[in-house]
């Protein structure tokens, strides 16, 4: 169904000429023995033609979408208007005959006739013009109006909010979209469409409120519609993602050519680590449209994932060969080769796609990232600085305040850091991680009353049960009560049975830390080693996504020191084996250490061993790395005090 001709005159009509085939196509696309192409498969097939600017879909175009599409009918027509009588015409024409199989007419009183009575008219004698019988064009039970809107103005907002939505012109969008749910509330595509927009911004609260609204409107929706609100739903809502599989994979039989459908289909399945069943579902997509750019972006992703570096570069650079100009393919590789560990060519990356959005907000965070991992964490935290002078959502800001936090706590700056996140306003579950974060700044500052109070409260909130008997572990640890750090322990180990596949490496390995700790703890060095020598690297860290730094600053517990091993080996005597496990952990290995920062006070603690055995260079070379990065501490820390007075002494 092809853009149709305004011919009333007046060009404040112009609008028909895409509401009228839109709603077409929704009252069509109802019934079971009908295959509709839709507006949005059309807009795919222009830009793969590279006609994809063009408005008005005329004949002759529409004919050679119709013979890409293996499409058998088109439907042409044309709106007029008589006094306030607004007639519709439409032809039906087989396509490979160009004949005509049947001419329809429908007319009525006002503009708003055309959506309460035209359209349901128009659709009936379309799919008779089509072989159907009575019975089953009966099939098309619902109205146009109970599946859309009883509004044109409405259904006409919505349209000119999902191109804007399409064109990533997320104002613009946001105009229309809200214009068509004060106009009907109850428009669950609307509430949809606003839904995905919010979430890219980052604006949750408003994201879940229209979330809810669409599924709670999906009743008033296509079954197509209904389908994928639901499915979508299932899994970013309900985080139920074998229901969403379920529901994506029946809209996928019954519409077999719906692309988004299969896109949210495969995301779903990538989530599950579903790699192959994932894959195949995003080459559905490319088989309907081989320059889609989403899922090239999304084969990247499950290769770099898989870790087939090669086929993720070559996804993103086809990603980057279809979206020219667009700043995301430079992005994706971006974070390509941070997961690779080539930090130069990540940087370089990122830059440019900053280059080419400049409003891309959030890459900055990811910038200062990558120069912390070079340990250059004055240009960190300018970059996160940079992010909070951009105009953002409250989340966002609220992220910059917490890297500033966590930059200013790794560095030696405690007071200053609990300024800093004393400063965020309450972002939801980002401020849960702020409660944990200023947990461990007083824990380390010797207040485990404290510390305690802001572990419950993000526990309360989160409920993430490992993660919390192994801060409240620690926590025992610096109080001296060894049999309740033990029960802890005890409890993290219950709970990993029941942990799934994906996280178990990350728990075992810091389950083995804080083992380890333990048996130092209780001098027992030799014990410590053999935990140490049993828990093997965790590469998961940052592997994978990095635009939730909060997250992946948890999840790699920066506060947990991992250097317990070179500890051991120092309560045991053994000085050069310490050496070496020291050397290891201060040098940027993706493969052994993951992505996670270089704690500070490893080159503090190398620098005493090397003191201890005679080699002043390279001694002097680590504390001057450690004050260089710790410059601010606050004075009272006793590693500060003591590099600068070690440091004089070995300068003479």
């Amino acid at each position: 169904v092809i853009s149709f001709e305004n011919q009333t005159g007046d060009e404040a009509y112009d609008r028909l000429q895409k509401v009228i085939p839109n709603l077409l196509i929704t009252s069509l696309e109802q019934s079971k023995y009908l295959r509709v192409t839709t507006w949005q498969r059309m807009h795919d097939l222009l830009k793969q033609i590279g006609k994809e600017d063009v408005q008005v879909i005329d004949e002759e175009l529409g004919f050679e979408l119709c013979s890409m599409d293996g499409v058998d009918a088109i439907v042409l027509g044309s709106v007029a208007k008589l006094g306030d009588v607004f007639v519709t015409d439409v032809k039906v024409l087989d396509v490979h005959t160009k004949e005509i199989l049947k001419s329809v007419r429908s007319e009525g009183r006002g503009e708003s006739s055309i959506i309460e009575k035209q359209i349901d008219d128009l659709a009936k004698e379309i799919s008779r013009s089509l072989g159907l019988s009575e019975r089953k064009t009966g099939t098309i039970e619902r109205s146009v109006a109970d599946v859309t809107t009883s509004s044109i103005e409405a259904y006409h907002a919505y349209l000119s909010g999902r191109e804007e939505y399409l064109r990533k012109r997320y104002s613009e969008a946001i105009h229309y979209l809200d214009k068509a749910v004060n106009l009907d509330s109850t428009f669950a595509m609307v509430h949809y469409t606003l839904a995905r927009i919010y979430e890219m911004q980052g604006e949750f609260t408003l994201f879940e409120k229209h979330w809810e609204k669409a599924r709670e409107y999906s009743s008033n929706a296509t079954e197509r519609e209904r389908l994928f609100i639901n499915g979508v739903y299932a899994r970013r809502i309900e985080g139920n993602r074998e229901k969403t599989i379920r529901l994506l994979t029946e809209l996928t039989n019954k519409y077999p050519k719906d692309i988004d459908g299969f896109r949210e289909l495969g995301f779903a399945l990538y989530l599950l680590r579903s790699f192959e069943k994932a894959i195949e579902a995003f080459r559905s997509v490319l088989e309907l449209d081989p320059n889609d750019p989403l899922s090239w972006n999304n084969l990247g992703y499950i290769y770099m994932d898989t870790q087939q570096y090669d086929k993720s570069l070559e996804s993103f650079e086809r990603y980057q060969a279809v979206s020219p100009g667009n700043f995301d393919p430079f992005d994706s590789i971006g974070e390509l080769y941070f997961t690779m560990g080539k930090i130069n060519e990540a940087i370089t990356n990122y830059k440019k796609a900053l280059e080419l959005a400049t409003d891309f907000v959030g890459v900055e965070y990811t910038l200062s990232y990558l120069y912390a991992l070079k340990e250059d964490y004055t240009e960190a935290e300018r970059w996160v600085d940079r992010g909070l002078d951009q105009p953002g959502s409250l989340f966002f800001r609220g992220l910059g305040h917490f890297l500033n936090g966590f930059y200013a706590f790794w560095s030696g700056r405690y007071v200053l850091a609990l300024e800093e996140l004393d400063t965020t306003e309450d972002t939801g579950f980002l401020f849960a991680r702020i409660r944990w974060l200023k947990g461990w700044i007083h824990l380390l500052q010797g207040d485990p009353v404290i510390a305690r109070k802001s572990f419950d409260e993000y526990f309360q909130e989160l409920n993430l049960p490992v993660t919390y008997n192994l801060d409240c572990g620690y926590l025992y640890l610096t109080e001296g009560k060894m049999d309740s750090a033990r029960s802890r322990l005890g409890r993290i180990k219950e709970q990993f049975r029941g942990i799934g596949e994906i996280w178990k490496e990350y728990v075992k390995y810091y389950m083995g830390l804080f083992e380890g700790e333990i048996y130092l703890a209780e001098d027992n060095p030799q014990e410590a080693i053999s935990i140490c020598e049993k828990t093997p690297p965790m590469r998961y860290g940052f592997r994978g996504r990095i635009a939730s730094l909060h997250y992946q600053i948890m999840t790699s517990r920066m506060m947990t020191m991992k250097d317990v091993a070179a500890r051991a080996y120092i309560q045991n005597g053994e000085i050069d084996r310490a050496i070496e496990e020291y050397e290891q952990l201060t040098a940027f290995d993706p493969d052994r250490n993951g992505l996670g920062l270089i704690h500070p006070k490893y080159h503090y603690r190398l620098a005493r061993l090397y003191e201890e055995k005679g080699l002043k260079d390279k001694a002097i070379e680590r504390y001057v790395k450690f004050l260089g990065i710790w410059r601010d501490a606050d004075k009272d820390l006793p590693e500060k005090q003591d590099a600068k007075v070690r440091l004089a002494k070995l300068e003479g």
